[in-house]
């Protein structure tokens, strides 16, 4: 079994899930790479259409009591080449969750509506969805993934610092 830092005997899953360490041949409708948001709404939907549905998850499968609160420990776990994960010309970090929920376990931000401006300029590169939709979708993933607002008792001591400090320098939050 591999090192998990800073996170001892971990009890007993009662999902249906399985390490798979050797190669498989199972039947399926449908396989689903990766199991953040997209594709566990995915996986989810085509379930309740009556199809078989296998998700592969490459990252570990944690729940919150598993979660430290401490950096050092938990990117090693969570994030995808922990944390450093790069474009071809090392221009752009891209944080990518590499854990069973993906990157909605490590980036509240995927719960942001997608803003209108944006929405705009797909919309000038020919993306064809109109912002009725878009909220529907929102809405369905946000109620599905259970979002909700963090609350003061979640905030760990490095974002009520970064809170402070955003507070000193005249930002508005969200």
């Amino acid at each position: 079994m591999n090192a998990i830092y800073g996170t001892e005997n971990f009890g007993v899953r009662n999902e249906n899930y399985r390490t798979i360490d050797s190669d498989m041949i199972v039947g399926a409708d449908v396989c689903i790479i990766g199991s953040g948001a997209a594709g566990s709404i995915l996986a989810a939907k085509l379930s309740m259409a009556g199809k078989s549905v296998v998700v592969l998850e490459k990252g570990g499968y944690f729940e919150g009591e598993d979660m430290n609160q401490r950096d050092d420990d938990m990117i090693p776990l969570l994030w995808k080449n922990s944390g450093a994960n790069f474009t071809d010309d090392l221009r752009i970090g891209i944080l990518q969750g590499s854990t069973l929920g993906g990157s909605t376990v490590i980036n509240g931000t995927v719960c942001i509506p997608i803003p209108h401006v944006v929405r705009r300029q797909w919309r000038d590169l020919g993306v064809d969805i109109q912002d009725e939709e878009w909220d529907r979708a929102t809405a369905e993933v946000s109620k599905e993934i259970h979002v909700t607002r963090v609350s003061d008792d979640e905030i760990n001591l490095n974002n009520l610092i970064s809170e402070k400090d955003c507070t000193l320098m005249g930002f508005k939050g969200l």
